[in-house]
């Protein structure tokens, strides 16, 4: 289908782009003024709907009634999903990761009925490279700029269906791994109340978790399009600070929609976290309990108390 002049593609009019696409010979102008596509290459062919990476692996079923390719992920998502021992998930059907060649970039699976799945633990750490906006937030600042992320992953763990219990685990040897993307960070430079850093660790990690879920609902996004980071004390920033980074390389423009929406976030992370019918803190809200006596729900809950807009303009009014 043509582009009518002035055609809005994503953000902003497509016609500087298109202009650039003309002088590149994949595009022409018509006498009525749209556009056409004129390459003898088709587009789509080149573009994967599954990784916007540039270097991919192959993951190949040898199971031997009918050895295939079953498809392709990018090296960033290969680390947690296709480590030797993992189980693959590919159309609702579990695949068991017999070896994984990094160099020729192959993952050799075979089909299998499990009764547990694999989560991959990834260490990550970020650094911020530059800052594209910024703007004042509830006892704190919300920014989206350009990130490093490098990541590596040690270890995964085998967790049963149902119950997540813990019923093995293994080492994980592959090389780390750096990702230059885009992120939306909130540093909470000015909360109003002292905390125990050992509590506001606990508690950036929980909230982080709730920011994470509804922004994946908000922007209708899959969970694993957006990595999370929580930092005590920030190099960058010197406080604490919750990033969520896009897991593509360059971003999609992700993380500048949710630095458009940082008010709808964190209000929606504390009723996410609120309305839970758990104790103190569960993977539907803050995420997997680590410390069985510390209460997750109650610190996340405090502290995105103190990030909200109409939380905090209640508080000031009472």
């Amino acid at each position: 289908m043509p582009f009518e002049p002035g055609e809005v593609f994503g953000p902003a009019p497509a016609d500087d782009l298109l202009a650039f696409l003309a002088e590149e010979g994949h595009v022409r102008q018509a006498g009525d003024g749209r556009w056409y596509w004129s390459s003898e290459n088709f587009p789509a062919s080149e573009i994967s709907l599954r990784t916007a990476a540039p270097e991919n692996v192959v993951i190949i079923d040898t199971s031997p009634d009918r050895p295939r390719v079953l498809g392709e992920v990018d090296l960033f998502s290969a680390q947690v999903l296709v480590h030797e021992h993992a189980i693959y998930l590919h159309e609702s059907v579990q695949y068991h990761v017999d070896k994984l060649d990094w160099g020729e970039r192959k993952a050799y699976v075979h089909r299998i009925d499990a009764d547990h799945y694999t989560y991959a633990n990834r260490a990550v750490t970020l650094k911020p490279l530059d800052v594209f906006a910024e703007a004042p937030a509830t006892n704190g600042r919300r920014i989206h700029g350009e990130v490093m992320v490098a990541s590596l992953v040690t270890l995964y763990k085998k967790l049963k269906f149902g119950t997540d219990e813990n019923v093995g685990w293994g080492p994980v040897d592959l090389p780390e791994l750096e990702l230059q993307t885009t992120a939306y960070w909130l540093t909470a430079e000015e909360l109003p109340t002292r905390w125990r850093r050992h509590e506001l660790d606990v508690a950036l990690l929980g909230a982080g978790r709730a920011i994470q879920t509804v922004a994946s609902v908000l922007l209708m996004v899959d969970p694993r399009d957006l990595g999370l980071v929580t930092q005590v004390r920030s190099p960058h920033s010197e406080a604490p600070t919750i990033y969520l980074y896009e897991s593509v390389p360059g971003g999609v423009g992700l993380s500048e929609r949710l630095w458009q929406r940082h008010d709808e976030l964190i209000a929606g992370a504390a009723d996410l976290i609120a309305s839970c019918a758990c104790d103190a803190g569960c993977p539907a809200c803050t995420g997997p309990r680590l410390e069985p006596d510390v209460d997750t729900r109650a610190l996340s809950l405090r502290l995105l108390g103190e990030l909200n807009q109409t939380t905090a303009v209640a508080s000031g009014a009472a």
